[in-house]
């Protein structure tokens, strides 16, 4: 019986640490030693993309929120989302659970498969610094944690508010999109609340932006981060979303859609729709993760040792 029992437990692991070799390459292709290819894309690329989108067509930005754990829903998401065309994809933070290598080579393999070709920009989420304040490995995977889009008059802002306060470098863009605004408008994208109603008057991140002068000149703020819906508008006109149907599968129903936003920006005219599908109970996703997150990086270190030998 101990022999039958060992064997099973000899195939099994054997099986479990194959799988994890394959989708770990699969997800983590780059050599031992090597920086991952980004899974943004640089600004310039975005801009590229849409001046090659048919004359006449409106760009077309879809949005979705915190992922965290949920990639069997982004993966149901981004089907929807690549079927609407859109010329970028954003993510507004809370890219992983935890900011771990493997978490966001999982986040990678999910994206390439459900969206190829697509552009995406992303701002981090509290989720993708480390307890030290850091994100390090945000950037090294996602990317640049500010960045300012122009577009056809329009100008989007990706802010960084990952530990609470935005940072020196988001203000910087705000205030000189402030002095400097686009003629048709700008649209701010960050992952705390940085807009509409307030459950503290003295929120910092809203008192932040708007002691930049910018919200005149905004027509449109985009956050996640509470986990609960919402969209209004305030006395200046400045329509603000907040995202809270999201990926994340442990503060939602079983019943309850999983939701992307659907930005139409033509001429000086938005068009705001939501896109909404059923949400996934599936876990094949979530196990691919854990043996891309956990078993490969074991993997990878016990080559990295074997090759310094």
């Amino acid at each position: 019986m101990c022999g039958w029992v060992g064997a099973i437990v000899g195939v099994s692991s054997a099986v479990v640490l194959l799988a994890a070799i394959v989708l770990g390459r699969e997800a983590w292709p780059e050599g031992l030693g090597e920086s991952p290819v980004r899974i943004t894309a640089s600004v310039e690329a975005v801009r590229d993309a849409v001046a090659r989108r048919p004359l006449g067509n409106a760009m077309r930005v879809a949005v979705v929120g915190d992922v965290q754990n949920g990639l069997s829903e982004l993966a149901v998401l981004l089907d929807a989302v690549r079927a609407a065309e859109p010329d970028l994809i954003l993510l507004l933070g809370d890219c992983v659970n935890r900011p771990l290598d493997g978490r966001y080579a999982a986040l990678r393999s999910v994206i390439r498969r459900h969206a190829p070709g697509i552009p995406l920009l992303a701002v981090p989420g509290n989720h993708d610094v480390d307890e030290q304040g850091s994100a390090d490995t945000y950037v090294r995977w996602m990317g640049p944690t500010t960045w300012e889009l122009d577009l056809d008059g329009w100008r989007i802002l990706g802010l960084d508010d990952a530990t609470g306060i935005l940072t020196p470098a988001s203000l910087e863009l705000l205030e000189r999109a402030a002095s400097e605004p686009p003629a048709r408008g700008l649209i701010l994208a960050a992952h705390r609340p940085i807009g509409g109603p307030a459950d503290n008057v003295r929120d910092e991140r809203r008192l932040q932006v708007a002691e930049t002068g910018v919200l005149p000149h905004t027509r449109l703020t985009l956050q996640g981060h509470t986990h609960r819906s919402a969209q209004t508008i305030d006395e200046g006109g400045v329509c603000h979303v907040l995202m809270g149907a999201n990926c994340d599968r442990s503060s939602h129903a079983a019943d309850t859609p999983v939701e992307a936003y659907v930005i139409d920006l033509v001429d000086g005219a938005l068009d705001l729709s939501t896109l909404a599908v059923a949400r996934s109970r599936r876990i094949d996703r979530e196990l691919r993760s854990a043996l891309i997150s956990h078993v490969y990086p074991l993997v990878r270190r016990a080559r990295r040792a074997l090759s310094e030998r």
